[in-house]
């Protein structure tokens, strides 16, 4: 029961966050926070997946993957490319996957600091 709850939360964590990326700079309230996030989510894949020796890594997935959660033995790619698969998306490229995942993440950062400074 423990391991459910916990594979629930981390879920719902990745899903906050990555909602929270998407569209938290919509409002101007958030315009702030929504850039502290992106530094988090940069610093995630650019300095500490290095030191993991895994480049791009979302610290927050492989804490699932080290705690046996995530429910699939297909849980070794990133957790977007997880989430293509489990939504039944069957002719999926990890590489495409994440090319798009970063060019959103880049757009909606501009778009952030763009109304963060104005």
């Amino acid at each position: 029961m423990l391991m459910f709850l916990l594979n629930f939360v981390f879920h719902l964590l990745h899903i906050i966050i990555i909602l929270s990326s998407l569209f938290l700079y919509w409002f101007d309230d958030f315009v702030g926070l929504h850039l502290i996030l992106q530094v988090i989510i940069l610093s995630s894949w650019l300095i500490i997946g290095p030191i993991m020796k895994k480049p791009g890594v979302c610290v927050l997935t492989e804490l699932q993957k080290k705690m046996g959660l995530g429910g699939d033995a297909g849980f070794s790619e990133s957790y977007i490319v997880y989430l293509v698969k489990k939504l039944g998306y069957k002719g999926h490229d990890n590489k495409k996957i994440d090319l798009i995942t970063f060019s959103v993440f880049a757009l909606s950062s501009i778009v952030s600091i763009y109304r963060y400074v104005s």
